[in-house]
């Protein structure tokens, strides 16, 4: 198939083709110049197109709301211009496609995995029935979390830290120790791993940062950092393979609700310095979305980063649900694989591991890279027990597991791996 806003010779021959499905589309007949106009305004999607002979036979467009449509003089297309607007749905960094049906195409949508809610079918694109270890995981996680800090500067209302006990255990160890940092760096780096900053608190609170994330990687490690920007970032600037900002509005009367107690020009600043003079580290932001956030404000005031993520409100079983959308990712009842034992570890500031980023209280902590290479314990029989028990859809079986109230958001697509190509190709230097 072919893009066509790439390949704009081809516009006069997809008009003929929709014009003449106005009545089944129920749209209104469009020109080449509305078209162009369309491709050229904010509210542009994707639109790819099937040629036969010089001439357009049949299209799939996937709309900003995330609306699919497809049209075809040809029988017999209709499966694959479905499959084609999963991966332009996935490219847009889209996690869910929805569409109006009608006596032409209802069974079209059902038989492709979309379920009736309301007035339209929706389906995640989250899974593909393909599951197990990630390329590149076989041997050693591709990334390993760190619960880098257990102290903030804010007061988010959703922080699960902030509606737990969790700092409290971590009174003497409220910063990651140089040393176990560069172990483990030491470690990763051999097999240029990902080591994300991340845990209870503002990674950029702990006054080594900028050395350790420079130390890392001079080992070969990638490192990212999730950071609420309300610190000086321009220390790791370049130096950071990534830095996600989470900044949860676009505006200050909502970010002054979602982030109490931090500014709301300071962290414009930050970011925009930071956009200005990076010339190789990965920006991007998330926002969460939660109940009196304007996502779309959001998204359009940070439209300019290399990737925006919209994430799902998760309650990491202390916050009480603020969910916006609630549709899931993963269907809980199939009891699909968590991908998180396939491709990555966390590990806290006293080095003990736990099985997923989930378990951020590490409540269910069951060895220590202290005692043993994170390489051992990636490849122990806890783990692999673990990944079999998920593999054979019975992941439930473990308790941790069976309790989490998250599974069903987790991906094995529209996950931080498609994000950070997104961001790739997205930089400019």
């Amino acid at each position: 198939m072919i893009d066509l806003n790439k390949n704009r010779e081809y516009i006069q021959s997809y008009i003929d083709l929709r014009n003449s499905h106005t009545k089944e589309l129920s749209t209104k007949v469009i020109t080449v110049e509305s078209t162009i106009a369309w491709f050229d305004s904010d509210k542009c999607g994707a639109i790819h197109c099937v040629v036969e002979g010089g001439k357009v036979v049949a299209a799939v467009i996937v709309h900003k709301r995330r609306e699919v449509t497809v049209f075809s003089d040809k029988k017999g297309l209709g499966d694959e211009l479905l499959s084609e607007a999963e991966t332009m749905a996935f490219d847009l960094g889209m996690p869910e496609l929805w569409a109006k049906t009608n006596n032409y195409s209802t069974k079209l949508f059902s038989r492709n995995g979309y379920k009736k809610e309301g007035d339209v079918y929706c389906k995640s694109i989250h899974h593909n029935g393909v599951y197990g270890m990630r390329a590149g995981a076989e041997e050693f996680p591709l990334m390993v979390v760190l619960s880098f800090v257990f102290v903030c500067n804010s007061k988010c209302p959703n922080c699960p830290y902030n509606n737990s006990d969790i700092r409290k255990k971590y009174t003497n160890a409220l910063y990651f120790p140089v040393d176990l940092f560069k172990k483990i760096a030491d470690e990763c780096g051999q097999y240029n791993s990902v080591i994300r900053l991340s845990g209870g608190g503002e990674p950029f609170l702990h006054k080594h940062i900028s050395e350790l994330t420079k130390y890392a990687t001079d080992k070969g490690c990638k490192v990212s950092i999730i950071t609420n920007g309300s610190v000086d970032v321009s220390g790791v600037v370049d130096i950071a393979d990534m830095i996600e900002f989470s900044v949860d509005a676009g505006n200050e009367k909502e970010y002054s609700v979602a982030r109490p107690g931090l500014n709301w020009k300071f962290l414009n600043n930050n970011i925009e310095t930071a956009f200005k003079t990076r010339k190789r580290t990965k920006l991007i932001c998330s926002i969460i979305n939660q109940k009196g956030i304007d996502i779309e404000a959001a998204r359009k005031h940070w439209d300019y980063l290399d990737a925006i993520q919209i994430r799902k409100f998760l309650t990491w079983g202390y916050n009480e649900n603020n969910s916006a959308n609630e549709m899931p990712y993963l269907p809980l009842e199939e009891r699909i694989p968590c991908p998180c034992l396939f491709e990555r570890t966390s590990i806290d500031t006293m080095g003990n591991v736990t099985y997923c980023p989930e378990d951020i209280g590490y409540e269910n902590k069951f060895d220590n890279v202290t005692e043993k290479s994170i390489k051992e314990i990636w490849q122990g029989d806890t783990l692999k027990k673990a990944r079999e028990l998920h593999l054979n859809r019975m992941g439930d079986r473990l308790k941790f597991c069976g309790e989490c109230e998250d599974w069903k958001y987790r991906t094995w697509t529209f996950n931080y791996w498609k994000l950070r190509e997104n961001a790739s190709n997205n930089i400019t230097t």
